[in-house]
């Protein structure tokens, strides 16, 4: 498969018409806050620098500090239900609540290490951290045991798509996977050298990573549609991406932001990464991000800033959520294809063509055959709209 990059500056490309306005809560500390986990559209969990724990259950109305116990950075913060919790952070620091955070208790981790991501798996719970260290727990965090990644780098985040497989990235590109449940990890080419702090798969084969390069100040969103044997990469200017979360397997949001300036970045697609349309967010950069449903999203940064949004349904690309969709064949294709709107009609319909750096290469009414065989190879996205309702593919050119 090709590399495709992809580099935006300034406005990033998009189809959406519309995006949605994260607006900032009181979170009442000045902490960096580095994650925030919501249990549902109300009750959420941030934590962040010097042992800090804010919680709501009013949807980011008021937020209660907790007492962590800890004056060690916290990184990452997860929920089995609204009782039951973990929290991990630096020096091996691993918390656990199980009355709603009212009392957070040390585990033993048995690694003084710095950890820096949580997830679960069933019944299972990984952590990652710093010098390759993944931990595993078969009895919610009573005892952990190191899992052989054979890696030294820093380690971030980590998914499983099923109760074997899983998937952990870290500085220098560095993917690795497990198919037995962490028995043993095989590295995956990235295809970059750049920082990845997060990974997340939206079902087997569909998967995403973000990071950047703190001295470039580039952000990076990498794709696989094949279990992670490759991966596609765009890349964004004046970003560095910390986290990703999808609500369906169309729907996410990357939360990060400018190193220098100090400003936030999210950005949302509609359609499975294809294209990523920057969202109204006007704050500091921002780390971590929770979205419980389609009602409510929030993410955390610098100096205490925690975001809301909400309708995140709302925008022309969700006009219609409907079985209607093109079809276009072949695909891939030497140029030249077929355009079937399925369950509807082309009349009445416009035609717009993008190329990957978001330049509009063709427009004209709709019609069911379109001709690219005299524009470069590569990937366009193909954009039918109407009156009420606009639909969104790809086609090759080989």
């Amino acid at each position: 498969m090709k590399k495709i990059t992809l580099s935006c500056i300034g406005l990033l490309i998009g189809i959406s018409v519309f995006s949605q306005a994260f607006t900032p809560l009181v979170s009442g500390v000045t902490n960096t806050l580095g994650a925030i986990y919501f249990v549902d559209d109300n009750r959420g969990f941030a934590v962040g620098t010097n042992g800090v724990i804010v919680n709501t259950i009013d949807g980011g109305i008021t937020w209660t500090q907790q007492v962590s116990g800890v004056t060690t950075d916290l990184a990452d913060v997860i929920f089995k239900d609204a009782n039951n919790g973990y929290i991990v952070g630096r020096s091996g620091v691993i918390l656990k609540t199980i009355n709603g955070g009212a009392l957070w208790s040390p585990l033993s981790s048995t690694v003084t290490t710095d950890l820096t991501r949580i997830s679960m798996n069933g019944t299972d719970l990984y952590v990652s951290g710093y010098n390759g260290v993944v931990l595993k727990s078969t009895n919610a965090g009573a005892t952990w045991t190191s899992t052989p990644t054979m890696s030294s780098t820093y380690l971030y985040g980590n998914c499983f798509t099923d109760p074997n497989t899983g998937y952990v990235v870290g500085f220098g590109g560095v993917i690795l996977k497990t198919v037995n449940a962490g028995v043993s990890w095989s590295p995956l080419t990235s295809g970059t050298t750049l920082q990845l702090l997060n990974v997340v798969f939206t079902d087997a084969n569909n998967g995403y990573a973000v990071g950047g390069d703190a001295s470039s100040n580039n952000g990076i969103i990498l794709k696989t549609t094949n279990a992670g044997v490759t991966w596609t990469q765009q890349i964004f200017a004046n970003n560095y991406f910390g986290n990703i979360r999808f609500l369906d397997p169309n729907t996410g949001f990357v939360s990060g932001g400018d190193i220098v300036a100090n400003t936030s970045t999210i950005l949302k697609t509609n359609d499975a990464g294809v294209t990523w349309v920057l969202q109204s967010s006007s704050s500091n950069r921002q780390f971590g991000a929770s979205f419980p449903s389609f009602n409510a999203g929030y993410t955390c940064g610098l100096n205490g800033t925690i975001l809301k949004t909400t309708d995140i349904s709302i925008g022309i690309d969700n006009l219609s959520r409907n079985n209607n969709r093109i079809s276009i064949y072949p695909n891939p294709s030497n140029g030249k294809f077929q355009i079937v709107l399925e369950n509807s009609t082309l009349k009445n319909c416009n035609l717009e063509i993008y190329n990957l750096m978001g330049e509009k290469v063709l427009q004209q009414t709709a019609s069911v055959e379109v001709d690219l065989s005299d524009y470069p190879k590569g990937i366009y996205l193909v954009r039918i709209y109407g009156e009420t309702e606009i639909y969104t593919e790809r086609i090759v050119v080989e």
